[in-house]
């Protein structure tokens, strides 16, 4: 399980975050991401898990999503995004 260190996932860190997860899928056989930490999600955040899973997926590896908060649960849930990314109970 990979902690993911940024409380915001918004535009303004979509740098930082792209750059965290793509080496975090590169790294691991399977990522399973804590978001517990995150306190503000918008669109370019799950923009972003959505990449990510989908390039973990190309390599043949499980991502899943872990302790949502309610800011990207709410968010998964408004986009649509929820019936397409894997969530583990926390």
């Amino acid at each position: 399980m990979v902690k993911l260190n940024i409380k915001n996932m918004t535009v303004e860190n979509a740098d930082a975050l792209q750059k965290e997860l793509l080496w975090e899928v590169e790294a691991a056989p399977q990522l399973q991401l804590d978001l517990s930490e995150v306190q503000e999600c918008d669109l370019c955040g799950l923009q972003l898990l959505t990449a990510a899973a989908k390039q973990a997926h190309r390599q043949g590896k499980r991502f899943s999503l872990r302790n949502l908060p309610e800011a990207v649960e709410q968010n998964l849930l408004l986009t649509g995004l929820d019936t397409q990314m894997e969530v583990d109970d926390g």
